[in-house]
């Protein structure tokens, strides 16, 4: 069989077509995974910083708290010590548990539900 100049260029137009369509298609779908992932990077940026921002507030909270918390309990320890001395007693041995539990979990986002359940018997203790 042979091919006529016709079908010769008929084969060729064909061919530079199908390869026109097959890179049009590819760089489409470069293009678009690069915009999509370009895209979404500061999405994620912005969530990692509100992120950021929470842990910080949070942190902020804490370091407020705790000065407080340690002054008025220093202010029941004292009027306690005049009432009832045995009481005070376990009133520093419940608060030193709780200055321990916030020591050692300051660092830590998650702890068990036995740890936090002592820590509130301690935290409430009366």
């Amino acid at each position: 069989m042979q091919f006529t100049r016709s079908d010769e260029r008929k084969f060729m137009m064909t061919s530079i077509v199908i390869g026109v369509l097959i890179s049009i298609i590819l760089s489409t779908s470069s293009i678009g995974a690069q915009f999509f992932s370009k895209w979404k990077n500061p999405l994620v940026e912005v969530e990692h910083y509100k992120s950021e921002t929470l842990q910080a507030q949070l942190q902020n909270l804490k370091n407020q708290i705790n000065p407080h918390f340690l002054f008025n309990n220093l202010s029941v320890l004292s009027s306690l010590v005049y009432k009832d001395q045995d009481k005070a007693v376990s009133f520093i041995s419940q608060l030193s548990k709780v200055y321990r539990y916030l020591l050692d979990n300051k660092e830590t986002e998650l702890v068990t539900l036995e740890n936090e359940l002592t820590f509130i018997k301690s935290y409430t203790f009366y």
